[in-house]
């Protein structure tokens, strides 16, 4: 059966070939995709939400998660949930750096925005809430896109 050929949409490729293939696709499947989680809007459910997922260890057997917001409304929203994870804030250039081990359900790494005060009243519309969320929302599209420099040399929306 070895001699067997498989036909392929591009070419032809016998069976060894595939088997070898094949054990190159689990290995890479093998590594946990680094994934961002924005909590949303802090005046809302959204951090609850996301607390209580990353509570699951399921979650910990399939990705690395990474959660982008602020501190302190992920601390509110593990109050409010009674969930015992301990947050380990983390620096965007540090994140290649961290392995499969380092990712267990009992933390959750962070990456701190620190644009929402103590003040966002729960349940209400604001101007702040809603601007918080945006942005951890633009940070997640520029961790995906790959475009966040270090701090310090990121380019400002001013021009300087």
């Amino acid at each position: 059966m070895s001699d067997q050929i498989i036909r392929t949409k591009w070419k032809r490729k016998p069976n060894s070939e595939i088997k070898k293939l094949s054990k190159e696709g689990v290995k890479y499947l093998a590594k946990k995709p680094l994934i961002a989680i924005t909590a949303g809007d802090p005046a809302s459910v959204g951090p609850e939400i996301v607390v209580k997922a990353l509570s699951n260890k399921e979650l910990y057997e399939k990705v690395k998660p990474v959660v982008i917001c602020s501190k302190n409304v992920i601390e509110k929203a593990l109050e409010i949930t009674k969930v015992k994870i301990s947050i380990c804030p983390v620096e965007i250039d540090t994140l290649n750096r961290l392995e499969e081990k380092d990712f267990s359900f009992d933390k959750v790494f962070l990456i701190d925005l620190e644009n929402a005060s103590d003040n966002i009243p729960f349940g209400k519309i604001s101007a702040e809430a809603g601007k918080a969320a945006f942005e951890y929302i633009k940070k997640a599209i520029e961790l995906g896109r790959g475009t966040i420099r270090r701090r310090g040399s990121e380019r400002d929306n001013s021009g300087h």
